[in-house]
């Protein structure tokens, strides 16, 4: 190193980041899931579409070989209830009918961040739109909130949805994460007294 530090630096002058988080660079590539973006880069090289090295025989890669991400590498939007506390499938405490709620959350729609959250407290047959308070990027989450007042005793099923930036509704049926990413409803139970 002629004179220099072998010590490795990152571009801010501060200690690298630890191995296991990809070191010495990992590359961000919006809209994949973080398993799929490389990690321990130590070169980048530009290459041309029609560059022989581009083609594999059996036309995948890694995870496709494995059977993962057969529908492609977009993420599916998702959405989800976090407060108030929520365990498991229902709310940690009860509501008080005519006393307002705040419901916050999040919502993700990988590179194509997130339009609109919506919010029922019908299991799903109606729906009110939601506030999104914290708007994501194409690589963060967007938050939303939602004033919620119960209006009857009883046992309620709240659900929220999300809408992407192209216009495209979260998907409603339940999938499983393996191989190409959940898909489903967020549903929680909330008793109301």
């Amino acid at each position: 190193m002629h004179g220099r530090s072998a010590e490795p630096m990152s571009m801010n002058n501060s200690p690298p980041g630890p191995l296991r988080h990809g070191f010495p660079l990992r590359m961000i590539v919006p809209g994949l899931y973080g398993e799929k973006n490389p990690k321990w880069l130590i070169r980048i090289e530009l290459l041309n579409e029609a560059d022989a090295r581009l083609h594999r025989r059996h036309g995948c890669g890694f995870y496709k070989e494995q059977g993962w991400g057969r529908e492609g590498d977009v993420i599916p939007t998702h959405s989800r209830i976090d407060a108030p506390q929520v365990l498991g499938d229902h709310f940690a405490e009860p509501f008080q009918v005519g006393r307002p709620v705040e419901l916050r959350g999040m919502a993700f729609g990988g590179d194509r961040v997130i339009s609109k959250v919506e919010i029922s407290d019908d299991g799903g047959e109606s729906w009110d739109d939601a506030e999104i308070n914290e708007p994501g990027t194409k690589i963060s989450w967007s938050l939303w909130r939602y004033h919620w007042t119960p209006d009857e005793e009883g046992d309620a099923e709240l659900a929220v949805r999300a809408t992407d930036g192209k216009g495209e509704l979260q998907i409603n049926d339940y999938r499983d994460q393996v191989p190409d990413g959940a898909t489903g409803l967020h549903h929680v139970k909330a008793k109301v007294e």
